[in-house]
């Protein structure tokens, strides 16, 4: 599931893998400054290396001890307005009896050994997510036609789409310094793409690529404006679909990832401590056993609080959005010290879940 992610993702949602001449990345500009009514699409010419960072969070909320954020025994009430009474640390034990986890586990569909990898790749991405695809690809190419004709598009299918997102998967894996060399002539740089798709055909489906509708966006500022609505569609389908064909074990985590991304984007975080330091941040809920990642969030920042505060009680809330499926089921739940709290640890027990994860010394 890691591979599919990191080859399919970066794909899709951010298409950064080979879009430029040089090794910089390519902005799909979901949320940028400008008015989505101004958009033109994307071309190779709008593409650069440069990036002044001023876009950049330099630190995010999630990178502040927990105890600093807000009272520990408050955290529950932010969460669900459950009091958690006041507890001290005693020197009087008690016998924990744990109740068995009896869960089915692992893959839904168990693909017999003639099957290939597409087949495992369509469970994950089936052809409705195509679908998805072309349908908004298609009606963003007609919106923007409308008034500024070009005979140069024509509408696209399902199955080209799906030739478009495999070539972007092979992208991922070929490195080639330049998009255009994948259509070189040159022995050195010679592939098969120019069999399935041509560079002019290519170039003008990432130019109206689209996963939701435009026009439905609400402005930013206003109640209910979405950082996420060009993807958010695709991206509940996909969670839709990975959580139905894996049955989590008894043991699971929750962490952050990054994926990594340099271009223009609002909620774009730089963690320098981290392996991959400018990127976008998931939170994720992870079988434990073989990594598959069975669920995620994407954090936008704080700007989606009220006054752009910091969101009190984060920690706490990632969590309790992510265990929602495994309530009263037994699982047991890992996490590492900026999560864990004993008044979350309190609310999961309460909800069936068992929870273990490290501390901090310095934490009151």
């Amino acid at each position: 599931m890691w591979l599919i992610i990191g080859a399919f993702s970066p794909a899709l949602c951010t298409l950064t893998t080979k879009m430029a001449d040089s090794d910089s990345t390519f902005d799909f500009n979901w949320d940028t400054d400008e008015n989505d009514s101004d958009f033109e699409g994307f071309g190779p010419e709008e593409l650069s290396d440069d990036s002044d960072g001023s876009d950049i969070l330099w630190s995010s909320d999630d990178d502040e001890p927990l105890a600093d954020l807000m009272p520990l025994g408050h955290l529950i009430n932010t969460v669900n307005e459950i009091d958690v009474p006041a507890s001290s640390w005693s020197h009087n034990l008690k016998p924990v009896v744990i109740d068995e986890f009896d869960q089915p586990t692992g893959p839904v569909n168990v693909l017999d050994e003639g099957k290939k990898e597409i087949d495992f790749f369509t469970l994950l991405f089936p052809f409705t997510l195509f679908q998805l695809m072309t349908t908004q690809t298609n009606l963003y190419a007609s919106q923007k036609t409308a008034s500024k004709p070009d005979s140069k598009w024509s509408v696209t299918s399902p199955s080209e789409m799906k030739a478009f997102v495999g070539i972007h998967i092979l992208m991922s894996i070929l490195d080639l310094p330049n998009y255009k060399l994948y259509w070189s002539q040159d022995w050195l740089f010679k592939t098969s793409l120019p069999c399935i798709m041509t560079r002019p055909r290519f170039e003008k489906l990432l130019q109206y690529f689209h996963l939701s509708d435009s026009t439905t966006v609400i402005p930013r500022g206003q109640p209910g404006h979405d950082k996420l609505h060009h993807i958010r569609s695709f991206m509940t389908n996909v969670q839709t679909y990975i959580r139905r064909e894996w049955n989590l074990g008894r043991d699971v985590a929750i962490d952050e990832a990054m994926i990594a991304y340099k271009g223009r984007l609002g909620f774009k975080q730089y963690l320098p401590a981290k392996p991959v330091k400018f990127g976008i941040k998931v939170w994720e809920k992870a079988d434990s056993s073989n990594g598959y990642v069975h669920q995620f969030q994407v954090y936008t920042g704080r700007a989606g609080n009220p006054d752009g505060e910091r969101e009190v009680g984060l920690a706490g809330r990632v969590v309790l959005d992510l265990s929602r499926d495994m309530l009263n089921k037994n699982h047991h739940l890992n996490m590492d010290n900026f999560f864990s709290s004993p008044a979350l640890f309190t609310r999961l027990l309460q909800d069936g879940i068992y929870a273990c994860g490290t501390v901090r010394a310095t934490r009151q």
